[in-house]
């Protein structure tokens, strides 16, 4: 950050070298298929953006997956308690997402 006496402000200088070393950090402790996903990031909270990006994307489709799965579920040779079985498994998988089933959809 350059103040109004186009110098550097010593302050941003120093924040941006521990950025760098966090952000060495950061990508040392990933493993390779997280790291892949993070290489672009220049700050420390881009790794943290783009992860979340990554898993946010993630567990977006896992929920539509598992609403696909609810909806298909039907009793063809199956008794009453194994339908119940799968759809009480499923919704529960669907909350462990932080995503729960909810009535009428």
């Amino acid at each position: 950050m350059i103040v109004a006496s186009g110098t550097i402000n010593p302050a941003y200088k120093e924040w941006e070298v521990q950025d760098q070393i966090l952000l060495s950090w950061l990508q040392s402790t990933l493993s390779k298929t997280i790291l892949s996903h993070v290489l672009r990031a220049i700050h420390s909270y881009q790794v943290w953006e783009h992860i979340h990006d990554h898993f946010f994307t993630q567990t977006k489709a896992h929920a539509r997956h598992l609403r696909t799965d609810l909806c298909a579920q039907s009793l063809e040779n199956k008794t009453k308690q194994e339908l119940l079985g799968q759809v009480k498994s499923i919704a529960k998988e669907h909350a462990g997402i932080d995503c729960p089933v909810k009535n009428g959809g």
